[in-house]
C-alpha cells in the first residue's frame, strides 16, 4: 500500500533523453519521454488499442508511436493518429501523470492529478546550486522502500557496516535527539572530540579529533536529507560556527517500484573544493561503496523478513526515528485510504 497524493522522484533528468524510458512506480508501469519542446512526460505504459507496452514503440517529433499498430500519442496521453483512418475514437487515450523537472530530477504525482501542487516538492536546491558540488546516481534495491528509510534514520550502523569509509565506533555509542513536528521527523547527533572517519581524512585532510554532526530530516512519503560534517574539536561547531570545518548534504529520494523493490536516488553535495573534479569522484566513490553495502544488507534483511517463520522484532533506542517515521506513514496512509485529502507539509 502506497501513499499516492504526493510527489516522488521518477528519474534523473538525464535518464530521459531522445528515447523512451520504461519505469515502474508504485507498481504502475510507466513510459517516460520528452515532447517536441523537450518537456518530460509520463504515460501509462499500455496502448489503449491492444494493450501493447508503449515503451516498445518509438518517438517521432516528440510523439509516441505504439510499436504494435502505430497509434500515436501526445504528451497528454491523447491519441492523435490512427493509421488507416481519419476518425479517432473518443476513448483513444491513456492515462498521463503530472511530471515536473526540478533540481535535476523528474518528480511525478501518482494520485489525483487535480491535487498535484508543485509547491509541495521538497527543497533539494543543493543539487543544482553552483555554490555546491557533488554527484549522485540511481540505485536499485531488492527490498521494501521503508527498510531504506529506516537505514538512513538510524546511522548507528555506520560503526559496523561502514567502518572502512564513513563510520567510527563513536557514532553508535553517541545517543541522538529525535523530535517530530507535524509529519517531519528530525534526528540530531553530535559526536564531540572524536577521531574523524576515513572519508573525512581522505577528502578533507582532517586528522585530529573533530566535533562531528549528523542532522537528519525525514519528510513523507520518502525523502531524507542529511546535514553532515565535522570541524576541529573545540572550534565552535556545536554553537553554530562551522567555518573551520567541512559541510556536506547527503540527499535521498526513495521511490517504491513495487512492494518489494525500490528506486534509490541519492546525491552527495559539499561546499568546499567545488571545482575539484578529483575530489568529487573521491566522494562519489566513497559514498557509492557505502551505499552498496547498505543495499546488500537491506536486501538480505528483506529475505529474512520474507521467511515463513516470522518472529517479533526487538526495538532499541536507536530505532526511535525510524519508528516515528513509520508512524507518520501509517497515519497518512490510513487517512488517504479513508478518502481524506492528505496534506503533507513541505519543508525548506
Amino acid at each position: 500500500m502506497f501513499l499516492r497524493n504526493c510527489w516522488y522522484v521518477a528519474a534523473m533528468a538525464e535518464e530521459v533523453g531522445d528515447g523512451l524510458l520504461a519505469r515502474t512506480i508504485l507498481s504502475q508501469p510507466l513510459v517516460l519521454f520528452r515532447d517536441g519542446a523537450g518537456r518530460a512526460a509520463a504515460l501509462e505504459d499500455r496502448c489503449c488499442h491492444r494493450q501493447a507496452p508503449l515503451h516498445k514503440g518509438r518517438l517521432i517529433d516528440g510523439h509516441l508511436e505504439c510499436g504494435y499498430h502505430g497509434l500515436t500519442y501526445d504528451a497528454t496521453g491523447s491519441c492523435i493518429r490512427v493509421p488507416g483512418q481519419v476518425a479517432i475514437p473518443p476513448d483513444a487515450k491513456v492515462t498521463s501523470f503530472p511530471l515536473v523537472e526540478r533540481y535535476g530530477w523528474l518528480w511525478i504525482w501518482m494520485g489525483e492529478a487535480d491535487l498535484a501542487d508543485e509547491a509541495l516538492i521538497p527543497d533539494f536546491h543543493w543539487l543544482t546550486d553552483p555554490a555546491w558540488a557533488g554527484a549522485g546516481e540511481r540505485l536499485h534495491l531488492q527490498a521494501d522502500y521503508q527498510l531504506l528509510i529506516d537505514n538512513l534514520l538510524d546511522l548507528s550502523h555506520l560503526s559496523f557496516l561502514h567502518a572502512s569509509t564513513i563510520g567510527t565506533s563513536a557514532v553508535a555509542e553517541t545517543p541522538a535527539v529525535v523530535t517530530r513536528h507535524d509529519d517531519i521527523v528530525k534526528l540530531t547527533r553530535w559526536v564531540l572530540d572524536s577521531p574523524p572517519p576515513p572519508t573525512f581524512t581522505k577528502t578533507a585532510g582532517l586528522i585530529e579529533n573533530i566535533d562531528r554532526w549528523q542532522i537528519i530530516e525525514f519528510v513523507p512519503p520518502s525523502f531524507v536529507r542529511l546535514d553532515l560534517g565535522g570541524a576541529p574539536a573545540g572550534t565552535g561547531a556545536p554553537e553554530g560556527d562551522r567555518s573551520q570545518g567541512i559541510q556536506r548534504w547527503n540527499l535521498n529520494a526513495i521511490t517504491p517500484e513495487t512492494e518489494k523493490t525500490t528506486h534509490y536516488f541519492w546525491h552527495e553535495c559539499r561546499n568546499f573544493g567545488i571545482d575539484n573534479a578529483e575530489l568529487t569522484q573521491l566522494f562519489y566513490d566513497q559514498i557509492h561503496e557505502a551505499f552498496l553495502e547498505d543495499l546488500d544488507m537491506i536486501a538480505a534483511q528483506q529475505s529474512v523478513l520474507d521467511r515463513e517463520d516470522p518472529v517479533p522484532q526487538v526495538d532499541i533506542n536507536a530505532d526511535n526515528a525510524p519508528l516515528q517515521a513509520r508512524r507518520v506513514m501509517e497515519h497518512l496512509l490510513a487517512e488517504e485510504q479513508a478518502g481524506h485529502t492528505v496534506a503533507i507539509a513541505a519543508y525548506g
